[in-house]
């Protein structure tokens, strides 16, 4: 979704859009070919690679992380929310791939897409960072096992869907945010190390799954929702977060033969910070 001019950071301008587009120049775009479907690694490149009905576009990289995550959803039920709907062809991909027992649905803030009619499929239009948009679809469903944000690409947004959704996120699903490489470009209101991207959430993110070895006195707190982040994945420009009910963890020691006497120091000491 491109950026209005009201939503674009104060120093954008026609020399930063020109920027962008630079950017976007250098990645060509490749249509599928009976070659490529014929050289599917995974059978989520084969129904991509395969697709003929609406128009959608994914970076290549993506379709075996999706199959990695989303292999274990097919053929059961499983209710699906694809933020960013664009001409719909990814939420048919959804849908084939999952199987009839999917319930797929769209998110976007474009009216437009409200033409999308297919039986199987069901639009909703609105702003992913609506709270009232998010509670509406969450009523009209009953939550969802999988969510894939490819909406605005603009930090404050997908933080803002991922804060509301994935506390409702069915236990054991999945939360997958797309095209991480806008959160270095300023057109996106991102850059490096920029403060509100979601590559910086997702590095929180990883302290809340280590919350409960932090020492006391640290003086952080940890919003119970977060603890159920089992597993925080990062690939190039797409990220994957796991939803489990926490467990505290334990350690199993096997083996009988030692060769350590317990008081032997096997640690270089540590100066305090």
């Amino acid at each position: 979704m491109k950026l209005s001019a009201d939503e674009r950071p104060a120093e954008a301008g026609e020399d930063l859009e020109a920027a962008y587009r630079e950017i976007l120049a250098r990645s060509p775009k490749v249509f599928a070919s009976p070659e490529m479907l014929a050289q599917a690694a995974n059978p989520m490149e084969a129904w991509f690679y395969g697709h003929h009905g609406r128009r959608t576009g994914k970076w290549a990289h993506y379709l075996e992380v999706y199959d990695h995550y989303l292999s274990r959803f097919r053929d059961r039920p499983v209710r699906l929310l694809e933020i960013g709907v664009s001409h719909g062809g990814s939420l048919q991909v959804w849908k084939r791939y999952l199987g009839p027992q999917a319930q797929v649905h769209g998110l976007d803030i474009n009216p437009q897409v409200a033409a999308i009619d297919d039986e199987d499929l069901k639009v909703h239009i609105g702003d992913q960072s609506d709270p009232g948009v998010l509670d509406r679809i969450l009523a009209e469903t009953g939550g969802f096992e999988v969510v894939i944000d490819d909406g605005g690409h603009v930090g404050a947004d997908q933080i803002a869907s991922f804060e509301h959704l994935f506390p409702r996120l069915a236990d054991g699903g999945v939360y997958i945010c797309e095209d991480l490489h806008a959160a270095y470009w300023r057109f996106h209101g991102g850059g490096l190390g920029r403060s509100g991207t979601f590559i910086e959430y997702i590095k929180g993110l990883l302290d809340a799954l280590h919350s409960r070895y932090f020492e006391a006195g640290e003086g952080r707190e940890v919003a119970p929702w977060l603890r159920h982040v089992h597993a925080v994945s990062v690939y190039d420009s797409i990220a994957v977060i796991e939803k489990r009910t926490p467990r505290d963890p334990f350690r199993f020691i096997v083996g009988r033969q030692k060769l350590i006497a317990p008081s032997t120091p096997v640690t270089k000491p540590v100066r305090p910070v």
